[in-house]
C-alpha cells in the first residue's frame, strides 16, 4: 500500500538534512550491497517500468523509480546515469529530477549489444503551499447522504458519513445517514455542520445535501431503557429521526453523548443489568446535547451506535470470558487490495501476497482452535466499508488489514523498508503494538513503529482493528523474498505470534481493571 507523504521522522532527520545529491548517494551505495535472496534470472530484455506510470507524478527536486529490465546481466542508465540492476533484473533507485520546466525521465537499458529505451513523465511543482481555501458564512441545514461507492455494494452505501474537525483533518465522528444538521460554514469542498452549542464538525460538500428541510433543535429523547442480547448489552433511547453520537470509554466508565438532543422528565437511571451494567444515569452538558454516564462491571471489548425504526441504540460488547485464549476467537483477516495496491519491480502485486498470507494465517489460526474469517476470498476488487461491514455482520472480535508497503510520492523506495503498524481507535493500539514487535521479529525486519491513521477499514470500534505492512514490495530483495513460500509462512507466523500476545495482554488488563475500586 503506497502510503499519504509524512514528515521525515527526528531519528533520521541528520540523514534528511544531507543536500538531496549526497542523500542520493548515500541510498544508491546502501542499494548496491549484495543481495543473496535475490534469484539470478538471465532472461531477454525487456524493460517494465512499474513506477512512475504513464500518469504524469508530481515531484520537487528528487523522484523514486522501479522495474525490471529482465535479465540480472543487462545494464540500465536513467538520464545517462548509471543505476544498479539487480541478480533478477530489478531495479530500484532515488534519483534528481532532471533540470527544465518539463522534465522527464529517460530509461536505456542495453544487454548484449541490443537496447530499449523507455521514457516517465513527471510534473515538478514548486516549493509552499497553495493559497487556503478560506471558509465563508452559510446559512441553512443539511441532510448528510452517501456518496456512490468505489466498487458498487449495498453495505457501503448504509455506512455512516465520517466528518473532520476541520477540512482533510482528523476524523471527528461518524454521521448516521439522513442526519439533518444545520450548516453555518463552507468552503469549496467542504460544509461545516454544527451539533451543539460550541461543537462543529465538517464533511465533503459531495457528502450532503444542503437544501435539506429544517427539523425541530433540539429533539426530545425518550426514556433510557437495557436488555442483553448474546454477548452484548443494549442501551436504547427512542428518538424521532437519526441523530449524531459519541462514545468516550475510559476503563468501566462509558459517556455516551446525543448531539442535537435534550431529555424530556421522565428519563430514569435503569437498574443494573445483570450485574454487567452496574449504573447508568443522565449527565449535564452543553445546549443540545444529551450525555448519558455508564459505569460496567469490566471494560467493554467493544462498542458501537445505531439508529433504526425510531431508535438509537448503543451496543457494548461485554469481554471474552477468561481462560480462552484463540480458542473460539473470530477474526476478520482483510486480504488488502484490490482494488489499488502496489507492485514489486518484477511484477509482483500487493494483492496477490496479502491473500496469500491471509491464507496461510487462516490455517495456523484454525489449527488453534480460532474462527478465523477471510473478508476477501479471491482477485476481485472489494470496497474498503464492505470489507468492515463483512466482519461487523460476523461478529468479528478482531479486525486483521494486511499489506505490503511502496513509499509515498517523492520519497525514496528505502522510505518505506520494515514493518509498521496501523490503528485509529486507542482500543487497538495495544493490537498494533503486538503485532509490530512479532512480524518484525518473525520476518527479520526493522520495526518502523506504530502509528495512529485515519484508515476507513480501522475507524470501527466494534472490534479493535489493526494495520500490517510486513515488508515493502518495491525494493528488489524484499520482493523476491515475498515470492517465496518462506516469505509468506514468516509473515503469517508473526501475525499468530502477535495476536497471541495481544489476547493474553488483554485478558490481564481486563482483570487489573476489573479488580479496581470505582
Amino acid at each position: 500500500m503506497r502510503r499519504a507523504t509524512r514528515q521525515p521522522r527526528p531519528a533520521r532527520s541528520t540523514f534528511w538534512a544531507m543536500p538531496r545529491s549526497v542523500c542520493a548517494l548515500v541510498l544508491a551505495v546502501a542499494c548496491t550491497r549484495a543481495s543473496s535472496s535475490i534469484p539470478f534470472v538471465d532472461g531477454p530484455l525487456d524493460l517494465t517500468i512499474r513506477y512512475p506510470t504513464s500518469s504524469p507524478v508530481a515531484v520537487r527536486d528528487s523522484v523514486a523509480s522501479w522495474g525490471s529490465v529482465g535479465s540480472g546481466r543487462a545494464t540500465l542508465a536513467i538520464n545517462g546515469r548509471r543505476v544498479r540492476v539487480e541478480p533478477n533484473g530489478a531495479f530500484a533507485v532515488w534519483l534528481p529530477v532532471p533540470p527544465g520546466p518539463a522534465p522527464v525521465l529517460d530509461f536505456t537499458a542495453t544487454l548484449n549489444g541490443r537496447t530499449i529505451t523507455g521514457q516517465a513523465p513527471i510534473v515538478r511543482i514548486a516549493e509552499g503551499d497553495s493559497a487556503p481555501d478560506l471558509p465563508r458564512p452559510a446559512a441553512g441545514w443539511a441532510r448528510v447522504r452517501r456518496l456512490p461507492s468505489d466498487t458498487a455494494d449495498s453495505a457501503t452505501q448504509r455506512r455512516p458519513v465520517a466528518s473532520r474537525w476541520f477540512p482533510g483533518g482528523p476524523p471527528a465522528l461518524p454521521l448516521p445517514l439522513g442526519t439533518r444538521l444545520p450548516a453555518d460554514a463552507r468552503t469549496g469542498g467542504a460544509v461545516r455542520l454544527r451539533l451543539a452549542e460550541g461543537v462543529r464538525v465538517w464533511v465533503s460538500a459531495a457528502e450532503v445535501d444542503t437544501v435539506a428541510p429544517a427539523r425541530p433543535d433540539p429533539v426530545l429523547l425518550g426514556a433510557l431503557s437495557l436488555a442483553e442480547q448474546g454477548q452484548q448489552v443494549v442501551v436504547t433511547v427512542p428518538v424521532a429521526e437519526p441523530l449524531p453520537s459519541a462514545v468516550e470509554v475510559v476503563g468501566t466508565r462509558v459517556r455516551w453523548s446525543v448531539f442535537g438532543a435534550r431529555f424530556t422528565s421522565d428519563v430514569v437511571s435503569p437498574a443494573p443489568l445483570h450485574g454487567y451494567v452496574r449504573e447508568a444515569q443522565r449527565a449535564s452538558g452543553p445546549a443540545g446535547r444529551a450525555d448519558f454516564e455508564l459505569r460496567l462491571a469490566a471494560p467493554p471489548a467493544g462498542w458501537r451506535t445505531r439508529w433504526t425504526g425510531g431508535r438509537l441504540m448503543l451496543e457494548l460488547r461485554t469481554p471474552r470470558p477468561a481462560g480462552r485464549g484463540l480458542t473460539d476467537l473470530v477474526v476478520a483477516l482483510d486480504a488488502g487490495h484490490p482494488p489499488g495496491g502496489a507492485t514489486g519491480p518484477t511484477g509482483l502485486r500487493e494483492d496477490s501476497v496479502t491473500l496469500a498470507v491471509a491464507q496461510a494465517t487462516a490455517r495456523a489460526l484454525g489449527r488453534l482452535g480460532a474462527r478465523p474469517i477471510l473478508v476477501r476470498q479471491d482477485a476481485r476488487p472489494l470496497s474498503l466499508e464492505a470489507r468492515t461491514a463483512m466482519a461487523e455482520a460476523v461478529n468479528a472480535q478482531v479486525y486483521l488489514s494486511i499489506h505490503v508497503n511502496a513509499p509515498g510520492d517523492r520519497y525514496p523506495p528505502q522510505e518505506a523498508d520494515g514493518t509498521q503498524t496501523f490503528y485509529a481507535q486507542p482500543l487497538a493500539e495495544p493490537l498494533a503494538q503486538a503485532l509490530l514487535d512479532s512480524v518484525s521479529r518473525a520476518t527479520g525486519q526493522r520495526s518502523r513503529g506504530i502509528e495512529s491513521a485515519d484508515f476507513a477499514v480501522l475507524r470501527t470500534t466494534w472490534f479493535p482493528a489493526a494495520l500490517i505492512e510486513g515488508a515493502c514490495i518495491v525494493l528488489p530483495e524484499r520482493e523476491a523474498w515475498l515470492r517465496t513460500q518462506a516469505g509468506v509462512d514468516a509473515y503469517s507466523a508473526g501475525i499468530v505470534a502477535g495476536l497471541r500476545r495481544w489476547v493474553s495482554d488483554t485478558q490481564t488488563q481486563q482483570d487489573t481493571v476489573s479488580k479496581e475500586k470505582p
